[in-house]
């Protein structure tokens, strides 16, 4: 399990580019899909989920059982790519029952890609 100090520098853009990781934008991305199913449905926001999705999304990058580890490349730097994370994080809400919150967070993803 990874640590709260993320095994990881960063991540790898849909142009490439590499930004820093973060397990915190992880979890605002699941937050702010739980918030807009919560206006439409009218339901409580549990902030405990997008955190725990967050923690296993890295949990899952780091393991070398899973299907989505992330190989060190040529220098030896391990970067995960943008599409492999949100592809987690959406497992992950899906494994936790939040089927809406998969649906808000799908069609957050699909205008990121957009952008």
């Amino acid at each position: 399990m990874a640590d709260q100090h993320d095994v990881f520098r960063s991540f790898r853009k849909r142009d490439g580019t590499e930004v820093p990781f973060r397990r915190d934008k992880i979890a605002l991305a699941v937050q702010k899909a739980g918030e807009a199913v919560s206006r439409r449905q009218g339901v409580a926001v549990d902030a405990a989920v997008a955190v725990q999705v967050a923690e296993r999304v890295v949990d899952q990058l780091d393991n070398p059982l899973c299907e989505y580890y992330v190989f060190p490349d040529e220098q030896g730097r391990r970067v995960p790519c943008i599409e492999d994370v949100q592809d987690l994080v959406e497992i992950t809400l899906a494994e936790l029952g939040q089927a809406d919150t998969v649906a808000a967070y799908k069609r957050y993803r699909k205008q990121r890609e957009v952008a």
